[in-house]
């Protein structure tokens, strides 16, 4: 499994976003996710699990907290599976 870049435009909180970049295969641009918080990861970064609504499929995940974006829009670091 490789790590991919995912850009994700949060909706209603931070539950829930859309895939508005995607360069991991098995998750398409356009498709909803929920985002679950796992916590801190060991290299400081914060980790997630991305649900995809639609297959149901899920993804470990990790963005870096310290920079904040303004318009709701966050860039995931993605296990994607090949």
């Amino acid at each position: 499994m490789t790590y991919e870049l995912v850009q994700i435009a949060h909706e209603h909180g931070a539950e829930l976003g859309r895939v508005t970049r995607s360069e991991c295969a098995t998750l398409d641009e356009g498709s909803w996710v929920r985002i679950v918080p796992t916590g801190p990861s060991p290299d400081g970064l914060e980790s997630f699990q991305l649900h995809d609504q639609l297959t149901g499929m899920a993804y470990h995940a990790e963005r870096n907290t310290d920079r904040d974006e303004y318009d709701g829009t966050f860039t995931y670091a993605v296990q994607c599976r090949e």
